[in-house]
């Protein structure tokens, strides 16, 4: 299972796009601070923040970090939840 998928099916999302549109308060990535990051090739982390984020990293690790943080918010997206 790819880390996209890995984090639809832990948020509840039918398709791998809904996890664009999670409002801050269902972000639950929190759950990766205890996933190995060798559990995942490195571009599979980077492609996640660049899918979810449209922003740029250049490691595994701060890509993960990235998604850790948006479980608590610190990163803005819409409030839409998955349909």
């Amino acid at each position: 299972m790819e880390l996209l998928q890995y984090l639809a099916l832990r948020t509840g999302c039918t398709y791998l796009s809904d996890l664009k549109y999670l409002p801050n308060s269902k972000k639950r990535f929190s759950f990766l601070v205890n996933v190995p990051l060798e559990d995942y090739p490195e571009t599979e982390w980077i492609n996640a923040v660049v899918y979810l984020y449209q922003q740029p990293v250049e490691t595994a690790a701060a890509a993960k970090q990235m998604l850790i943080r948006s479980s608590v918010g610190e990163l803005e997206r819409q409030d839409l939840q998955c349909i």
